[in-house]
């Protein structure tokens, strides 16, 4: 019934989520509110489900505008999309930002701004260098010149052949990036080897033309790394999104931290491999703050990757320990003290496969069901825009 909070299975997330039934359509399907992340959905009936009592709580995601985030006329959708790009990294990497607004204005969730705590800058920056009319504002994309573009083409290549683990293969993780995707590495020693060579790396020549796709080296305060370009905003700083290949970690940076890499270190491929990880759905930051510090204590452990035989076309994997033979998550999910980290696991968990069969319920608005408040200073992460 419309109002009613279920589970469904989202096509778009791949997993079951907490919704809110909006309005039953004719062609037996139901458009819904994703309660937990903010977006809406069309779902067919066949895939909504009861909801236990237990996860009957309120909404996680909480509705905000963004401040100085009005479109001008002139190339607004493309400025939009350049934007929407932009917070989609954000989303995906489950970047922990800070968020700023007056708590006293009458609509002061309308007009927040978004601190990156990494290093400092403000999101509202870059929104505001997409929306100044000069193309040199505007997120700057540039093709590579051909020596870049070979030496990127290769290094994809080879990650592509790389990532054709087998069952049962030895991997080590390095580093978990959304909610269910995690960063390892084959060859340990070889890893090592790269890290000691690109931290003693000599060369202090700042890489001077910035080219999406290009093999750099970062110098930053904790660390040197190998780094391939995403892309580059222009602010009153430059700031460029990068990706540690070694580590599978995205970063955004100064453009005076970035250093052309020696051409022994470009020749060897990124070491790390992408994987989908079963079950895990982690979205709270306290618990993704414990997640990297249990990831730093094992990342010297051999784990046995473990595909797991499921119904999508989504493959996905199980690590398991060599020395004890456990999940290593399910072994996380222990350490915290936490029988489920976050209500998406416990929707996960929760195996109920009737259709909904509640009792009609109020017709709410989406607005009623945001019930987490917000302080000024408090840390947060975007679900979705």
């Amino acid at each position: 019934m419309v109002g009613d909070i279920v589970k469904v299975f989202s096509s778009l997330k791949k997993s079951y989520i907490r919704a809110k039934i909006l309005k039953k359509n004719n062609d037996i399907s139901y458009d819904v509110f994703y309660i937990d992340y903010g977006n809406i959905e069309t779902i067919m009936s066949n895939e909504v489900y009861e909801l236990s009592q237990e996860l009957c709580k309120p909404g996680l995601a909480i509705r905000v505008g963004i401040s100085d985030f009005i479109l001008v006329e002139n190339n607004s959708m493309g400025i939009h999309e350049k934007i929407k790009n932009l917070f989609e990294i954000f989303i995906n990497t489950n970047k922990l930002l800070q968020i700023e607004f007056d708590e006293t204005s009458e609509n002061d969730l309308q007009n927040v701004k978004f601190k990156e705590l990494e290093n400092g800058f403000h999101i509202n920056d870059f929104v505001m260098s997409c929306l100044k009319e000069s193309e040199s504002s505007e997120v700057e994309y540039k093709k590579p010149s051909n020596t870049n573009s070979k030496i990127s083409r290769d290094h994809d290549r080879d990650t592509k052949l790389r990532r054709k683990l087998n069952n049962n293969d030895i991997v080590y993780l390095r580093s978990f990036q959304s909610d269910s995707i995690v960063y390892v590495i084959k060859d340990l020693k070889l890893y090592n080897e790269v890290i000691l060579n690109t931290t003693q790396d000599k060369s202090t020549v700042l890489k001077k033309d910035l080219i999406t796709g290009d093999i750099v080296k970062v110098i930053s305060e904790n660390c040197t790394y190998r780094a391939k370009i995403k892309f580059k905003l222009i602010t009153d700083n430059i700031m460029v999104s990068v990706i540690n290949i070694d580590t599978g970690l995205h970063h955004y940076v100064s453009s005076n931290s970035i250093y052309e890499l020696s051409k022994d270190l470009i020749k060897i491929p990124g070491l790390s491999i992408r994987l989908k990880v079963e079950g895990l759905h982690i979205k709270n930051p306290r618990l993704i703050d414990l997640l990297q510090v249990y990831i730093k204590s094992i990342e010297n452990i051999p784990l046995y990757v473990e595909y797991v035989k499921n119904v999508t076309k989504h493959q996905t994997v199980n690590l398991i320990r060599t020395d004890n033979s456990e999940n290593i998550f399910t072994e996380f999910y222990k350490i915290s003290k936490c029988k489920s980290p976050f209500i998406c696991n416990e929707i996960l968990n929760n195996n109920i496969d009737n259709e909904v069969v509640n009792e009609p319920k109020e017709n709410l608005k989406i607005e009623e069901i945001e019930n987490v408040k917000l302080k000024n200073g408090d840390y947060c992460i975007i679900s979705f825009f």
